[in-house]
């Protein structure tokens, strides 16, 4: 049998080599374009492959949840067509991709079951690659990480391996800060902390706000859903080695605060106390992205690429996102759309409740942490791309994929 894992890691790695193409080579847009078209049409045979006709056998709900969302598509962009009178070629193309990624990645694999050693090796895989972006990213720039102090600003930082951008080796770094902690928790290799140190400095040098507060409020919900929620019992090395971990920050604090030179870096390189107003122009986006929503098909949306336009047009905004799934999802497919996703958080969560993995405290915490970083970046539209189809395998359908797995006895239950 087909590994759904196996093929989620190759779709991933494919995915990486535009992106690495363009941040190494600099490509052409025009060649860019081209590869990740190609990857896309090459990750749906991949994925219907290992899923086969079985991927066609969805169940009532989830066929009138599939066809609501189809009906918001083609209503969003019929209202743009008569409106506006005119359609952008290229909602067809977005269309055409949600709807395949939706219906794989989301619908389909909702009916796909797989073993323990399955995910597992999936997240070691995924550090594996982890690991070889961290060497490749100290291998390319081990003259300006020595010379950190004398940068300006985080703009200037070209800490991000092979891609084009510190955001995008980012995302990458917090997948594999995530999958690690899978495989501490299961003690599945060792050297496995010392791994998420060297992941944790690579993440600090992308100065890639959003990922690493990501990986923060992952920590502090791990924890929290760990030993405080559960009332886990905490070993004695363990709590000794948590006390030592809480001294050692506690001391770097209080060595930071004391340092103006140690202050002053962070606010240049991370914090940016001088943008944090005006949410480094997130506000802005936001509001002419709700207030597009709100005057134009509230209920169902315009479309991804009427929405920009009207973004630039009247709010002087070329930017091709609004910095925010959330209203990325309101502006392009309405209330309705909006609504889809929510329910979708609140099902996968409450579907990872009845699972028998024992990292569901990790999968919630990722889920949480997910969502929190929905607030600030546009990370998944669904469709074609690297940070798209990542974010999409990452925390939609491996959560799925895990919500999934049950015990012989639960499984002898639902027969009955």
């Amino acid at each position: 049998m087909k590994s759904i894992t196996n093929t989620l890691f190759y779709i991933i790695i494919l995915n990486m080599i535009p992106a690495a193409l363009l941040g190494t080579f600099q490509i052409s847009s025009s060649l860019y374009t081209l590869l990740f078209a190609l990857v896309f049409l090459l990750q749906i045979i991949m994925i219907y492959n290992v899923l086969g006709r079985e991927s066609l056998k969805i169940t009532r709900n989830q066929f009138l949840i599939f066809i609501l969302f189809l009906i918001v598509e083609v209503i969003s962009n019929l209202y743009s067509a008569i409106f506006f009178e005119k359609i952008d070629s290229n909602e067809f193309l977005v269309v055409f991709s949600v709807t395949l990624n939706i219906f794989f990645f989301i619908i389909s694999i909702s009916n796909y079951r797989v073993q323990y050693s399955d995910l597992y090796r999936f997240f070691f895989r995924i550090v594996q690659a982890g690991s070889f972006a961290c060497f490749i990213n100290l291998l390319l720039n081990y003259k300006e990480i020595l010379s950190i102090s004398s940068l300006t600003n985080s703009y200037v930082a070209e800490f991000s391996s092979f891609f084009s951008n510190r955001n995008t080796f980012g995302v990458l770094m917090l997948i594999t800060i995530i999958s690690n902690k899978y495989l501490i928790e299961s003690s599945y290799y060792k050297f496995a902390n010392l791994f998420q140190i060297f992941f944790f400095v690579n993440l600090l040098l992308t100065f890639s706000r959003t990922s690493i507060a990501g990986v923060l409020l992952f920590y502090l919900l791990f924890y929290y859903f760990n030993y405080v929620r559960y009332n886990y019992k905490i070993g004695l090395s363990k709590a000794l080695s948590i006390i030592l971990l809480i001294f050692i920050v506690a001391l770097a604090i209080l060595f930071m605060l004391t340092n103006d030179f140690i202050i002053n870096r962070l606010n240049i390189l991370l914090f940016r106390i001088d943008n944090l107003e005006s949410g480094s122009g997130r506000f802005d986006v936001w509001r002419s992205g709700f207030e597009i929503g709100t005057s134009n098909n509230f209920f169902f949306g315009l479309g991804r690429y009427k929405a920009l336009e009207l973004k630039e047009k009247f709010y002087h905004n070329s930017l091709n996102y609004f910095h925010s799934i959330y209203i990325e999802v309101f502006v392009t497919y309405g209330l309705i759309g909006f609504t889809m996703l929510i329910m979708y958080f609140r099902h996968i969560i409450k579907k990872i409740s009845h699972s028998s993995f024992f990292g569901k405290n990790i999968t919630y915490s990722s889920i949480f942490s997910f969502m929190f970083i929905c607030l600030f970046e546009s990370t998944t539209r669904f469709s074609i791309g690297y940070a798209d189809t990542i974010s999409l395998i990452f925390f939609f359908s491996i959560p799925i994929l895990i919500g999934n797995m049950k015990t012989d006895e639960d499984i002898k239950k639902e027969v009955v």
